[in-house]
């Protein structure tokens, strides 16, 4: 609680602060209590009043209800004497400014509980505004804690925030190269996959060659066989045709044995001459004929030969694509 000098208002009491009694100006003593410069009316409160007036003075509001009591105190001690030997209450009733007096006594009394009570509000009430002044001081040291707390957090809030921009610029960026990467390779799966396409068109045209050059290798096979049968078949022919032949040579040896030895008989000899000669003479048609067909059946092997080669050249080439692929 704060004392008169620094203007706290008390409740109950009008004016900004209680001033002090009224009393000599600065420097000057004070009259003494009950000495003729004080007024007659007021010689005895107003001791009690300046008594309580310096004790507010020295030590404050908070000392006001002891200041009071040593202001009554010093009241009571006026009005008693000084000693029993100095001064002699006379018999008899009292005289009426000793009524008074004590009737002043009892106001000024009343007037210190009064004002002690109002004292203890008064502290009361500045003990609560002092409870209320920590508070909201501690209220508003929270809050500007608070607030320099939520400064910091709204300061690494938004450095947060750069970053998370800085990384989304960066996402955004590496997603658009994603995605012109997955553009490129999209075109090249098409591109891939066109080619795979008439890799398979291909695949299937070699397929279809690979079997059409199957069936004419086949069929070469069946040729060079039949061919080589037919070989077989003409050289046995030829020999035997051979044979014929020196057989035919043999009895040509013979007749000219026979046309040597048998001079005799011109025209036996002329005709079995005439017969020898066109026996020759078939003989030698049917090797002309022999000798022919051996040629022509030499030129078909080597023809079947040259076919049966380029068939297996061919597949040989087309199985090597093939593995290739």
């Amino acid at each position: 609680m704060r004392d008169a000098s620094r203007g706290w208002r008390i409740p109950g009491v009008r004016g900004a602060r209680p001033a002090p009694p009224a009393g000599p100006a600065p420097g000057a003593r004070a009259p003494a209590c009950g000495s003729p410069a004080q007024p007659r009316r007021s010689r005895l409160p107003g001791c009690a009043w300046a008594a309580g007036g310096a004790a507010v003075a020295r030590r404050g509001l908070g000392g006001v209800a002891g200041g009071w009591s040593a202001a009554a105190a010093a009241a009571a001690g006026a009005q008693q004497p000084a000693s029993p030997a100095a001064v002699r209450q006379p018999a008899g009733p009292p005289p009426p400014g000793a009524m008074a007096g004590s009737s002043s006594l009892e106001a000024v009394r009343r007037k210190i509980r009064s004002l002690q009570e109002q004292a203890d509000a008064a502290e009361e009430r500045a003990g609560s505004l002092q409870r209320e002044l920590d508070y909201e001081r501690k209220l508003r040291e929270t809050a500007e804690a608070d607030v320099a707390s939520l400064n910091r957090r709204i300061q690494l809030v938004e450095e947060e925030l750069d970053r998370a921009q800085e990384r989304l610029a960066t996402a955004l960026q590496k997603l658009e190269e994603a995605e012109k990467a997955a553009d490129e390779s999209e075109r090249g799966m098409k591109v891939i996959e066109s080619r795979a396409q008439k890799d398979e068109e291909k695949m299937e045209i070699q397929e279809i060659q690979l079997k059409e050059a199957k069936h004419i290798a086949e069929d070469a096979d069946r040729k060079y066989e039949e061919v080589a049968r037919k070989l077989v078949i003409i050289e046995s022919d030829l020999e035997r045709a051979e044979e014929r032949a020196e057989l035919s040579e043999g009895k040509c040896a013979e007749l000219e044995e026979e046309l040597k030895t048998v001079t005799n008989n011109l025209k036996s000899l002329e005709a079995q001459a005439e017969k020898a000669e066109t026996r020759a003479e078939f003989a030698e048609r049917s090797v002309t004929k022999l000798e022919k067909s051996i040629d022509d059946l030499e030129e078909k092997v080597a023809h079947a030969k040259e076919e049966n080669l380029s068939m297996h050249q061919m597949l040989d080439q087309t199985l090597l694509e093939l593995n290739n692929m």
